[in-house]
């Protein structure tokens, strides 16, 4: 019976060290698998917060872009209207001028005819004078 409960003892002790060395790898590995977690876990909130910054600095960019595209925009549509404004002052130049090139002609025709008219006149005026001056000279003689 002694021999009986010293085989039942070792078996029980043997189970028992079997059954803790079994835990311990059990254990050991929880403690690995638990570990890589945290760490995946610090990574994924790193990728996170990485991102995060990234896509806000990416709306800013965008905004900037946005902004200046406006800007653009409306320095080209000024310069559009400006430009617009100067060809509208340019015609109603180009069309003084043409009214006064068409007045400084008229003006040099009526001129022009006024001299004609003059020289016509001072050759009729010399020709009434010489026949004042004839005729008078025929009475002296009479």
């Amino acid at each position: 019976m002694q021999g009986s409960m010293r085989l039942f003892r070792a078996q029980r002790n043997f189970y028992i060290s079997g059954f803790a060395l079994f835990l311990s790898l059990v254990i050991r590995r929880l403690v690995i698998l638990i570990s890589s977690q945290a760490s995946l876990l610090a990574q994924s909130e790193a990728a996170i917060r990485q991102a995060q910054s990234a896509s806000t600095a990416a709306r800013t960019l965008l905004q900037k872009g946005e902004q200046e595209y406006q800007n653009e925009k409306n320095e080209s549509q000024t310069k559009d209207r400006e430009i617009n404004d100067l060809k509208d002052i340019a015609k109603e130049l180009e069309e003084k001028l043409q009214h006064e090139i068409k007045d400084k002609t008229a003006l040099k025709e009526q001129s022009e005819n006024l001299h004609k008219e003059y020289d016509r006149l001072t050759e009729e005026y010399s020709k009434l004078q010489k026949s004042v001056l004839s005729s008078g000279d025929t009475k002296k003689d009479d």
